[in-house]
């Protein structure tokens, strides 16, 4: 999967929705706010990543 900057992402073992805001093949850095609204910013590997605008098109196709 390639993800690419703009992405709505979750981590394949749940948490929050996040922004990717910078990808490479292998790394995405991402940004979203915690339960005190607060800003947050990561670096997940790419693959533990869940892209959750293909995931929503997957399933309005399916319908």
């Amino acid at each position: 999967m390639q993800l690419q900057s703009g992405d709505l992402v979750r981590h394949k073992d749940g948490g929050p929705l996040m922004l990717v805001r910078v990808a490479s093949d292998d790394l995405a850095v991402c940004v979203w706010f915690d339960e005190h609204c607060k800003p947050c910013i990561g670096t997940f590997l790419a693959v533990s990543m869940v892209d959750m605008n293909s995931a929503r098109r997957e399933v309005a196709a399916q319908a």
